[in-house]
């Protein structure tokens, strides 16, 4: 499994993972995210924009404290 901090059987959330787990995510999602606009999936692509965007606030909520 590509993602070993989620091979467990419950979803984890994004407050549940550490900071380098966070970036891990953004990183691949971003990747991700090309894929989808080479191969013009552009619904896909919006939806997984919108996961960065989140996982990129929970790291900012983080580094504010």
């Amino acid at each position: 499994f590509k993602y070993p901090y989620m091979n467990d059987s419950n979803y984890r959330r994004y407050s549940d993972l550490t900071l380098d787990e966070l970036e891990q995510v953004v990183n691949d999602l971003e990747n991700m995210s090309i894929v989808a606009l080479k191969q013009k999936k552009k619904q896909f692509r919006i939806t997984i924009l919108r996961s960065v965007q989140e996982a990129k606030k929970e790291i900012e909520r983080r580094l504010k404290k």
